[in-house]
């Protein structure tokens, strides 16, 4: 009975004796751990990581403070500005000189030309390059790539004629 055994199932028992050998050799060449001095928690090295890591904290935080009260300076001035802007165009409607124009407007260079009904400046339109030639006409044909041409029928792609 031991014999029909070995003989039966001889290739699995060695395949296993050399896998066991080779993770035994595995577990004993790993190296141990001979101090533990590595692994030991250093309280005042956590503590200066620490403090160095909050110290960039607030630099950060300051610099985005002040770049922050920067934006928000520049965004007051520009709403005054404009309110300014409003007011100014208010004060022209009720005087009776019209609101101002929506194009740009150059400015003189005494700025506004008398107050008693001057205009502030010259309305400036802008150019705009034309698309098409003034003589086109979209039914005179000439349509140049415009017109479609289907492509040429040919059977399957072979050689002959």
């Amino acid at each position: 009975m031991g014999w029909g055994v070995v003989q039966s199932y001889g290739w699995f028992l060695l395949l296993g004796v050399l896998v066991a050998m080779y993770l035994r050799s595995k577990w004993e060449s790993r190296p141990v751990r001979q101090s533990q001095e590595g692994l030991q928690y250093d309280g005042e090295k956590a503590i200066q990581r620490q403090e160095a890591m909050e110290a960039h904290r607030r630099r950060l935080q300051e610099e985005l403070n002040a770049k922050a009260a920067v934006v928000a300076e520049q965004q007051r001035i520009k709403e005054e500005e404009k309110r300014k802007a409003n007011i100014e165009d208010w004060d022209r409607h009720q005087k009776g000189l019209g609101y101002r124009s929506k194009g740009r407007v150059e400015e003189s260079e005494g700025g506004v030309e008398g107050k008693g009904g001057g205009v502030e400046g010259k309305v400036v339109g802008k150019s705009k390059a034309k698309l098409r030639p003034d003589d086109y006409s979209p039914l005179g044909g000439d349509g140049g790539s415009c017109s479609y041409r289907p492509g040429r029928r040919s059977g399957g792609g072979g050689g002959g004629g």
